[in-house]
C-alpha cells in the first residue's frame, strides 16, 4: 500500500479544514446543555482509568527499579531503560475524559453531513464513557508490549533516535484508531466488527493520530482542540471513504 495514496491524501485535507468546517457549522452548540451526561461522564474518567493506570505503572515502576542491575540477556538493555515503554498513557486519560465530547462532535458533524438532525440520548453518550475506557486500556498494553519490541530490536540492530520515532507512531496509531472506533460505535458496531473495517485504513488512522496526539501536546487548550479536530475528521474521512460510506452524493 502507498502510504500517501488518494485516500490517505484526502484525509490531509480533511484535517486542513476541521476547524473552517467547525466555525461554519458551529458544531459546538448545545454542548454546554448535556450538564448531567458530563458530571457522569469526567466521573467515571477519573474514577476508573486514573486509577487503574497508576496502579500498574506503579507495579511497572517496582519490578523495574528490583531489577535495574540486571541486563537484558539478548540486548543487554538494562531494565531501567525499558521504563519509558511504560509511560504515555496520560493521551488515554485525555481521550477518556473527554469521550463526551468526541461523541458529541461525531453526532453533530454527521448531522451536517447528512442533513439529518439525529438525537443523541443518555445512553449513548454512557455506551461510547464505556467503550472508549476499555479501548484505551487494551491499546495502551499493546503499546506496552510494542514499545518493549521495539525497545529490543533497535537496541540491537538500530539507532537510538529510531526507537523513539517507532514508538511515536506506534501511539499514534492507537489513537487514531480510537476516534475511528468511535465512528463505527455510531452504527452499533462492536469493537470486534469494526477492527477490520478500521485496518482498512491505516495509514489515514496514523496521520490522524500523529496530527492529534501533536495538537495535545500544545499547553492548556490542546486536549480540548485535539479531540475536536480528530472528531471531526475521522468521521468526515469514513463517512466520505468509499468502503464505508452512506450517501454516495457526499464523496
Amino acid at each position: 500500500m502507498n502510504f500517501l495514496d488518494k485516500a490517505q491524501l484526502r484525509m490531509i485535507h480533511i484535517l486542513k479544514e476541521t476547524i473552517p468546517f467547525l466555525v461554519k457549522n458551529k458544531l459546538w452548540k448545545g454542548f454546554f446543555n448535556q450538564k448531567a451526561v458530563l458530571y457522569l461522564t469526567i466521573l467515571l474518567g477519573l474514577a476508573i482509568p486514573i486509577t487503574l493506570f497508576n496502579f500498574v505503572d506503579k507495579k511497572i515502576e517496582g519490578t523495574i527499579k528490583d531489577g535495574e542491575a540486571i541486563e537484558m540477556g539478548i540486548s543487554g538493555i538494562p531494565f531501567s531503560d525499558l521504563l519509558s515503554s511504560f509511560s504515555g498513557y496520560h493521551k488515554y486519560i485525555v481521550m477518556i475524559l473527554f469521550s463526551m465530547l468526541i461523541t458529541f462532535i461525531m453526532h453533530k458533524t454527521m448531522d451536517v453531513l447528512t442533513g439529518y438532525q439525529g438525537k443523541i440520548t443518555i445512553k449513548d453518550f454512557i455506551d461510547s464513557q464505556i467503550r472508549i475506557i476499555a479501548l484505551s486500556i487494551r491499546n495502551w498494553i499493546y503499546e506496552l508490549v510494542l514499545g518493549i519490541v521495539v525497545s529490543i530490536v533497535v537496541g540491537i540492530f538500530g539507532p537510538d533516535w529510531l526507537e523513539d520515532v517507532i514508538k511515536f507512531f506506534i501511539g499514534a496509531f492507537f489513537v487514531g484508531y480510537l476516534f475511528f472506533d468511535s465512528y463505527f460505535h455510531i452504527y452499533n458496531l462492536k469493537i470486534k466488527e469494526a477492527k477490520p473495517k478500521i485496518h482498512l485504513h491505516i495509514p489515514a488512522v496514523v496521520i490522524l493520530g500523529t496530527v492529534v496526539k501533536l495538537i495535545f501536546a500544545i499547553p492548556f487548550l490542546g486536549s480540548i482542540a485535539g479531540t475536536i479536530i480528530g472528531a471531526i475528521a475521522a468521521t468526515y474521512y469514513l463517512h466520505t471513504s468509499a468502503e464505508t460510506m452512506h450517501k454516495p452524493e457526499l464523496v
